[in-house]
């Protein structure tokens, strides 16, 4: 006799869509190959280093540089996109089905214009610097015009929005 199996959250929402989007490894090295050179040239040529040369004092410098990083890069990296059947999640931010409009899908220079020279201060931003491509969705029934959201996978994002809007 199989044993029962045990129905997620996932499964009960109905997820359209999701995706985290976390920091790329790259930008952990190149912020790491930055911050411990200049953490250890602070701490190693600084004037009580010269004095009393220490390994844990360095050790120490080393340990704050990748803290440092962590702290900056870790919150962003926890970032969810979720499309389920009650409408976007975005973080803590959430837009319902009935609230979603048009959707378009942005490329690189498109995006950079729409949240550059073209946005609206008015409008919601959700955007990684890492990820180049978008969506935008127009809002419906609210103070903000529209939503633009950084993904890797726009067209994926913006088929599951529209079948979500399409059903309320």
């Amino acid at each position: 006799m199989a044993a029962p199996q045990r129905v997620g959250p996932a499964v009960r929402d109905n997820i359209e869509y999701r995706e985290r989007l976390a920091v790329p490894w790259y930008w952990w090295l190149v912020a790491l190959l930055f911050v411990i050179p200049s953490m250890e040239a602070v701490v190693v040529l600084g004037p009580q280093m010269s004095r009393r040369p220490s390994l844990w004092v360095a050790l120490v410098g080393v340990a704050a540089s990748v803290g440092l990083v962590a702290a900056v890069f870790a919150p962003a990296s926890r970032t969810t996109i979720r499309v389920d059947r009650r409408g976007l999640r975005i973080g803590a931010l959430s837009l319902p089905a009935e609230a979603i409009g048009r959707i378009r899908v942005l490329d690189r220079p498109t995006t950079r214009l729409v949240t550059g020279p073209q946005a609206r201060a008015d409008a919601v931003l959700r955007l990684r610097p890492w990820i180049r491509e978008s969506v935008q969705v127009e809002v419906l029934n609210r103070r903000e015009p529209y939503w633009v959201i950084s993904t890797r996978h726009p067209e994926q994002l913006a088929a599951a929005l529209g079948r979500v809007a399409s059903r309320s």
